[in-house]
């Protein structure tokens, strides 16, 4: 009986800590977080203000919105960073398309993920005309798609080219 007591309490325990851990994880203040930028070579493009405006004429912003970054918001980051750089360059290059990384945790992009309505990582490409935004296109399956990078990719990809091309998804 003594010993089904102690694996009991050991099991609580563990339950009590990986709790404990869990939480603190998602309420940890994160220090870094700025993010990445990518930008045409020209500079012409400014980064994006809290609320999300990019001054330019016509473009169409990609943003990640992620939490505490793990590794699969690592890798979804990557994966869409590289296919904007790669397979919009010269859009990118024009100015015309953006990419920026941001965690909508803190307090700088507090505005964005209120606008937005950001629950969880995803991926959202907005069209912005003379400072106003006239389209957007939420990509809400990246978490869900990570497990294969070619489908996530495909669905990203699927994502900016209706933004750029004023379609719907």
């Amino acid at each position: 009986m003594k010993v089904k007591k102690a694996l009991s309490n050991v099991l609580l325990a563990f339950l009590l800590v990986s709790i404990g851990y869990a939480v603190g994880r998602e309420t940890a203040p994160v220090g870094a977080g700025k993010g990445s930028l990518l930008v045409p070579s020209s500079g012409s493009v400014q980064s994006p203000t809290a609320s999300g405006e990019v001054a330019v004429t016509d473009q169409v912003m990609v943003y990640y919105l992620h939490g505490i970054p793990c590794i699969t918001c690592t890798m979804i980051d990557t994966t869409a960073e590289a296919l904007v750089r790669d397979e919009f360059a010269a859009e990118v290059a024009s100015g015309r398309v953006a990419y920026a990384s941001l965690n909508y945790l803190d307090r700088e992009n507090e505005s964005l993920a209120d606008k937005y309505k950001v629950g969880s990582n995803m991926v959202i490409a907005v069209r912005v005309r003379d400072g106003l935004e006239v389209q957007r296109v939420r990509l809400d399956r990246v978490m869900e798609l990570a497990g294969d990078r070619e489908q996530l990719a495909d669905y990203i990809r699927h994502g900016i080219r209706a933004c750029l091309e004023g379609g719907r998804q």
